[in-house]
């Protein structure tokens, strides 16, 4: 083991992971991924927690939806090929995704980070992979269920403004840190990474946070 790889083993500093990221993003759901095999490949990855954040950036057009889907497709191909497993350009409802945001919220508020990330992968895969329109109320009922949402709890929610406070937090949040767009990775809120980078790079950022920190 390195000297650095030894710090970080012996160190007690947990890492705060926020993914800033929108779920009609392709990129933001390729650098989810990149981020899980970065913790399970971490020294201490019971240290490490991963924070979705909400930064709507509206719906898009079919056709920038596609070629985003595109070049999500081009940046997954220097990470893991599993990363490409589902996309489909051509399934794609272009959607507002502020409601699904909020029952991210309400997922992490009922579950904790386990729940929260579940209800990401459920709605991302909604939306890349099943050509489902995540701002139909119906559909985000069902999808809610499915990763496991308290079903009355997430009508209640859909039927008025829960949660959007917490939405609005996270998108006052990014301003303050200066991001515009998604994905972004912050660490500690004490380093950040912009963009799809590997999971290499997240795991090294990591790892400097940790040895930073002394």
């Amino acid at each position: 083991m390195s000297t650095t790889n030894q710090q970080v083993a012996d160190s007690s500093t947990a890492v705060d992971l926020e993914l800033w990221g929108d779920l009609v993003s392709p990129l933001s759901w390729v650098v989810k991924q990149r981020l899980e095999a970065a913790v399970h490949a971490f020294e201490r990855p019971s240290d490490v927690t991963v924070t979705w954040r909400a930064l709507v950036q509206g719906p898009t057009d079919e056709d920038a939806v596609r070629r985003a889907v595109a070049d999500a497709a081009e940046g997954a191909r220097s990470g893991d090929d599993d990363e490409l497993v589902g996309f489909d350009p051509e399934r794609i409802v272009p959607a507002d995704s502020r409601d699904a945001q909020r029952l991210i919220a309400l997922a992490l508020a009922q579950g904790g980070h386990g729940l929260q990330s579940a209800a990401v992968e459920r709605f991302c895969r909604a939306h890349f992979a099943e050509g489902l329109d995540i701002a139909d109320h119906q559909v985000l009922q069902r999808l809610g269920a499915e990763c496991g949402l308290d079903e009355r709890r997430t009508a209640a929610v859909l039927a008025a403004d829960d949660y959007e406070d917490a939405v609005r937090a996270d998108e006052d949040a990014a301003r303050s840190l200066g991001i515009t767009q998604v994905p972004v990775v912050v660490a500690n809120r004490s380093a950040a990474l912009t963009g799809a980078r590997s999971a290499d790079d997240y795991l090294a950022l990591l790892r400097g946070v940790v040895t930073a920190a002394g």
